[in-house]
């Protein structure tokens, strides 16, 4: 159980990284109500989009003015980053249970939501490490890659009680792929490129 403490919240990432499984099934176990989950996403979002900010103003992005101009402007990134974390979390609950699990959306939004405070922590590390050592910057960027494709995969198997690991994964990158094609057609109709 995470008891609200920076300490207790740093041990309740830990253990979610080292067994994420274990992670979820303490988060679940606390049955938090839906005001606290939409309130902690609102606050992922403002962290999060506030950190990606910062990180762009230290290392700027080359190359593609308009993902450049979405990212130094946080009102604009924090939408996005919503609609999207929302998207993934409604994705998560009905792919799931088309799948036979047993999941719903706000456990979904709940987990994806701890997924990110876990990832701003690592982001809050790579933005230090973007003053000093931007190529070890870099690097933690793709280990967080990586962590975040552990977490959810093993996040979606304990919301919806699979056992297979492997099934999973591939099911998450697999709806990955279809929700990113979905969506950058609908934001290149949306903005017109």
């Amino acid at each position: 159980m995470i008891d609200g403490t920076l300490t207790g919240l740093l041990q309740a990432a830990k253990l979610s990284v080292q067994d994420p499984r274990a992670g979820a099934r303490s988060l679940l176990a606390m049955r938090l109500p839906m005001t606290v989950r939409w309130l902690a996403f609102g606050l992922v979002i403002a962290g999060s989009s506030l950190l990606t900010v910062i990180a762009v103003q230290l290392a700027p992005v080359e190359g593609d003015q308009l993902a450049a101009q979405i990212l130094v402007q946080p009102f604009g990134l924090a939408l996005m980053q919503g609609a999207v974390l929302l998207i993934f979390a409604q994705l998560m609950a009905r792919v799931g249970q088309m799948a036979g699990g047993r999941g719903a959306f706000p456990d979904a939004l709940l987990l994806l939501t701890w997924a990110q405070i876990i990832l701003m922590l690592l982001q809050v590390v790579q933005v230090a490490l973007e003053l000093i050592m931007p190529d070890l910057a870099a690097l933690l960027g793709l280990a967080g890659l990586v962590l975040m494709l552990w977490l959810v995969t093993n996040f979606v198997a304990e919301l919806h009680g699979f056992t297979s690991l492997g099934a999973v994964f591939a099911g998450v990158i697999g709806t990955v792929m279809v929700a990113g094609f979905v969506l950058s057609i609908i934001l290149l109709s949306i903005v017109g490129v």
